[in-house]
């Protein structure tokens, strides 16, 4: 019976605190000022 390997899905940046940086920046994107004007206040 063949097996199967699972792989974990590889993010394109691979620095230690990538996971981190992901989460800030989507926070920021869903705020109020870079809504409507497209900048961090």
């Amino acid at each position: 019976m063949p097996q199967s390997f699972y792989e974990p899905e590889q993010l394109a940046d691979t620095r230690p605190c990538s996971a981190l940086r992901d989460d800030l920046k989507f926070c920021i994107q869903n705020t109020d000022c870079y809504k409507k004007l497209n900048q961090t206040c």
